[in-house]
């Protein structure tokens, strides 16, 4: 593999010698090969490389957020063309396309992806894939890896060989408040679920100290990265009792607990 990372190194017959030490190897009497230096190496037969590269394993790691594919042989990142047909598929019909995927990894056996945010959502939101080792596969097309020697990778399904969920709580990228629908809008940094929303873990403050623990209220947002809150009459009126909360962007503050959803 060494070798073949080399660009300009046994390529063909032409860039193909070979030298030796002097210790390189001894005869049946003990006596040692003459060194050949590397100013006097053999012309040596060449044989093209044509063995097609096959994956040996793959992870999902949905909190980096990476696809990391070992190869059996060393593949040239540079021809890699995500473009071409990259997905994770489960058994069913649930597939979410990688194709705007990308990768900072040295050519090499290794290749680590990096799966584009928008795709990473995709799969947090699909319940029907990614959440076990069972229903986590990967789909590649044969046009979209190519070891160091020009040879495609056949195109192949692969059960994941290791699935590291997501275990990063998720944060508030931003909030908004509209005091006249009665409705608190919050921005997540990646998808959350409604039905996880604990209302009276969201407080309203003013910004000078004073809070006000939510009692209740309605959302109908989907499964996303915002969730809109109804306000229920009793936590409205209550905001809308205090003078100073709530009354313009520097008194409208909201701090919600980890486990808030």
């Amino acid at each position: 593999d060494v070798i073949k990372t080399q660009r300009t190194n046994s390529v063909d017959k032409a860039s193909t010698y070979l030298s030796v030490a002097i210790e390189f190897v001894k005869d049946s009497a003990g006596n040692t090969v003459k060194a050949v230096s590397k100013n006097s190496a053999f012309d040596a037969e060449h044989t093209k490389d044509t063995t097609v590269p096959t994956v040996t394993t793959f992870s999902l790691d949905l909190t980096a957020g990476t696809v990391t594919i070992v190869f059996s042989e060393a593949m040239d990142v540079a021809k890699s063309d995500f473009k071409q047909s990259f997905a994770l598929v489960a058994a069913g019909a649930d597939t979410v396309p990688l194709t705007a995927s990308s990768t900072q990894s040295a050519d090499g056996n290794t290749i680590v992806v990096d799966i584009d945010t928008d795709d990473l959502h995709s799969i947090k939101l699909n319940d029907g894939i990614a959440t076990s080792m069972s229903n986590t596969k990967l789909s590649i097309d044969t046009l979209t890896f190519y070891d160091m020697r020009s040879n495609a990778l056949e195109a192949i399904v692969k059960d994941v060989d290791l699935l590291t969920k997501d275990t990063r709580a998720p944060s508030i990228s931003s909030v908004s408040v509209d005091m006249d629908l009665g409705e608190l809008t919050i921005i997540y940094v990646e998808p959350v679920r409604r039905n996880t929303l604990d209302f009276s873990l969201i407080e309203a403050g003013d910004g000078k100290g004073d809070f006000y623990r939510l009692t209740g209220g309605t959302s109908e947002s989907l499964n996303s990265l915002q969730m809109k809150i109804k306000l229920s009459e009793v936590d409205l009126n209550e905001i809308k009792r205090r003078e100073d909360m709530w009354t313009s962007k520097a008194t409208s503050v909201v701090r919600a607990n980890k486990d808030h959803i």
